[in-house]
């Protein structure tokens, strides 16, 4: 269901009956996430999924709505495509490439900036949102490619837990 529902191919033969087994397979996605939220959930993995989304007013729905549906405490993980570190020529021919018109499909790379605002109400854990190779970079193995190279920032966030506000008066 996921692939069906991140490529947007189906079974069928017409546009009518793909987006069809598109719909049906968001749907088992999302039954999934919520059997998931119902036993406790805990930790949500959008690895390699966001920038498949790219429309960023329903990427913040989206997100929205998997922040909503976790508890207090819970996590979330993100890795995301970004031509941040790219210098502007090549992050303009990369763009071009990912335009819906150029037929390879939706993509979106996102800044920093952009990242971020989708991790709304969320406390980054650190050390925050940074490239992928960047994270714990004490730790081994060490990456063999440089932030340019991996062009992917990644985060762990958490839920904050709800803390009850008592009126003094």
């Amino acid at each position: 269901g996921v692939l069906i529902a991140r490529r947007g191919e189906g079974y069928e033969e017409t546009p009518k009956e793909r987006g069809r087994d598109q719909i049906f397979a968001w749907i088992a996605v999302l039954y999934t996430l919520v059997m998931f939220v119902a036993a406790g959930l805990k930790y949500v993995l959008l690895l390699a999924v966001l920038h498949f989304v790219d429309d960023d007013q329903h990427a913040q729905r989206a997100v929205g709505r998997i922040i909503d549906a976790l508890p207090p405490g819970s996590y979330l993980a993100v890795s995301h495509v970004t031509f941040d570190p790219l210098p502007p020529e090549h992050a303009e021919r990369l763009a071009k490439l990912a335009d819906p018109d150029a037929g390879h499909g939706p993509f979106r790379a996102r800044s920093h900036e952009q990242i971020t605002a989708l991790l709304d109400g969320l406390e980054p854990v650190p050390p925050g949102l940074t490239s992928v190779v960047n994270w714990h970079p004490d730790r081994q193995p060490h990456p063999q490619i440089t932030d340019t190279e991996a062009v992917a920032y990644g985060v762990v966030a958490r839920k904050p837990d709800q803390t009850a506000t008592t009126n003094p008066g």
